[in-house]
């Protein structure tokens, strides 16, 4: 993904949560809470393919939760104001990554 649709995807859901809750920590909290809802949704509908499905379900599953969860870490990191740009923020979220850089921004 480009650098700078990873910014606006981030800054699109920080403005969606921060102008619906008045406080920033009421905003981050309510953003994990569906982001965990969000992974544990995915994680129970890959399952449903059963054994068969595995080899393919399996990394689709941890990629789509990587995702999830990396834009996550970036928006409270963003709500709690701390600047998040691609440049800054690319070394230290691929280095707690097990995916490869070609996956991450």
């Amino acid at each position: 993904m480009p650098p700078f649709l990873a910014t606006c995807l981030v800054a699109r859901c920080v403005n969606e949560y921060t102008g619906r809750f008045d406080t920033p920590e009421r905003a981050a909290k309510e953003l994990v809470k569906y982001q965990i809802i969000k992974c544990g949704t995915s994680c129970f509908i890959t399952g449903l393919g059963g054994l068969i499905a595995l080899p393919v379900v399996i990394p689709a599953n941890i990629g789509s939760v990587l995702y999830v969860q990396m834009r996550m870490v970036a928006a409270v990191g963003k709500i709690g104001g701390y600047d998040v740009t691609p440049t800054r923020c690319r070394r230290s979220s691929t280095s707690v990554s097990p995916a490869p850089r070609s996956l991450t921004w």
